[in-house]
């Protein structure tokens, strides 16, 4: 159970049993700061990091995104350059054309002015009566040189239109590309936002959880037994026996690789070490809900720490166990109401192949539960065995062979065997084998490495004692 009693060591029991003062403000406080660096701390510098990450992914976003603009801009800038040479090329081509038709007219022109201006005084005379050649070339030229300064207006106001044409392109693109800007800065900050908005969330709920989960440990409202009896069901941590077939979990614990450990040793750990286990909550009326992760299972007592509908995969670090999700703490706002729901629905739902999943503080065995259907219909993942037992000498097989004919029936296979060897002698080994089935294993099992603990088995209809009584959850945590 989840508080400094439990963390330091069980006391006696008359030192449990005296009056005990009420802790202090600062007491208390540590107590809720044990909790927090136990089940929330590891997590939330573990989404710090994430938050960072995150932070810089989109800083790094934002500086692309902007570095992507100017490009775009640079671009554009470069291409109207581009497209307003090509296009006025062959408009200036014709404009320097026109250019030079005017010049040589002008130059014809001012040729014909000079050659009339240094005529003598009897030729302008003259000029004056007849018809003078000069002034008709002159008109000509004229008119040439004025439709030439037409063309060459109408070349410029040409050139001005494309060039107006293409700067008016420029601003518009630049305005969609700024526009663009405007957006992408506004799902940057509504990314930052929603970022912080999310850890400021996170924090807020983990403080709740932090503070709500404290108050109920230290009213009593999280013991197990306590929780298990007002819901009519079991907290049971299940481990699959040797040589039964057993799920890859070890990515779930950081501290030993579970799958090479043998059951007795998983046994003494839970016994030893106390660490957290992770749990699944069982209706104890019928056997509608889950099933058991493995058909051999402790009932366990203790503190609940959290209940989730599902199966969380909670990761064991040290002697305690963290949710691996982000954003989520392992911690609830109300660790006894989840419990009550979590039992409520495995209650309700039917051949469910989900397992809630629960987490145990400093858990006690309270007896051993095996899933008598489970381990018949799967044989072939919960097989028996054969067990073979020595006897010491002849009057020992011959004293226990009653005993164990009418303990084992028709499951001895054979007894003593004579064994011819190469010196002509014929020994005979003193021994005796029978079959066990998956439950007669699972119950030797469990009279063998507990015999002061209580063996209940899991039937369509409840939980009941080996000896055929039905039980609730007020006789299991009795």
């Amino acid at each position: 159970m989840f508080s400094p009693d439990r963390l330091e060591g069980d006391k006696g029991d008359a030192e449990v049993a005296a009056p005990q003062a009420q802790p202090t403000e600062l007491e208390l406080r540590r107590r809720e700061q044990e909790l927090k660096a136990r089940y929330e701390d590891p997590r939330r510098k573990v989404e710090a990091q994430k938050v960072w990450n995150k932070r810089k992914e989109i800083r790094e976003q934002e500086k692309v995104r902007k570095e992507k603009l100017q490009a775009l801009l640079q671009s554009t800038e470069d291409q109207t350059v581009s497209y307003v040479e090509s296009s006025v090329a062959p408009l200036m081509k014709e404009h320097t054309e026109i250019t030079t038709r005017f010049d040589t007219f002008s130059s014809k022109e001012q040729a014909l002015q000079q050659e009339q201006q240094g005529r003598n005084f009897f030729q302008k005379l003259k000029y004056k009566v007849v018809h003078d050649p000069i002034a008709d070339e002159l008109k000509k030229v004229a008119l040439q040189k004025e439709a030439e300064a037409q063309a060459l207006a109408s070349q410029e106001e040409k050139i001005k239109e494309l060039k107006q044409r293409a700067q008016a392109n420029l601003a518009h693109r630049k305005e969609d590309l700024q526009g663009n800007d405007v957006e992408g800065q506004k799902i940057y900050e509504s990314a930052k936002k929603a970022l912080l908005e999310k850890t400021r969330t996170s924090n807020k709920n983990s403080r709740e959880a932090i503070r709500n989960t404290f108050l109920s440990m230290e009213k009593g409202e999280l013991d197990i037994a306590k929780l298990a009896k007002e819901s009519n069901a079991v907290v049971v941590h299940t481990i699959p026996l040797d040589g039964w077939h057993m799920g890859s979990t070890s990515m779930n614990n950081e501290e030993a690789n579970t799958n090479k450990l043998t059951a007795k040793e998983k046994t003494d750990i839970i016994l030893t070490k106390q660490p957290d286990l992770s749990a699944s909550v069982l209706s104890v009326e019928t056997r509608a809900g889950q099933d058991m992760f493995y058909p051999f299972g402790y009932i366990l007592d203790g503190k609940l720490i959290a209940s989730y509908d599902k199966d969380e995969g909670t990761v064991a670090s040290g002697d305690a166990r963290h949710r691996k999700e982000e954003f989520h703490g392992t911690l609830q706002k109300d660790a006894k109401g989840e419990f009550a729901r979590v039992a409520e629905t495995d209650a309700i739902r039917r051949a469910s192949t989900q397992h809630n999943e629960s987490i145990v503080h400093k858990p006690e065995i309270k007896g051993i539960l095996l899933d008598e259907a489970a381990i018949a219909q799967g044989e072939s993942y919960f097989p028996g065995d054969e067990v073979r037992e020595m006897f010491a000498s002849k009057e020992e097989e011959e004293k226990k062979m009653p005993e164990y004919k009418k303990l084992y029936g028709d499951s001895i296979i054979n007894s003593s065997e004579e064994i011819r060897n190469d010196m002509g002698i014929e020994p005979k080994t003193l021994f005796v084998t029978r079959k066990r089935t998956g439950l007669q294993k699972a119950i030797e099992y469990a009279k063998q490495t507990h015999p002061e603990l209580p063996i209940y088995v899991r039937k369509v209809d409840g939980i009941y004692t080996i000896d055929g009584k039905k039980v609730t959850a007020e006789d299991i945590y009795a």
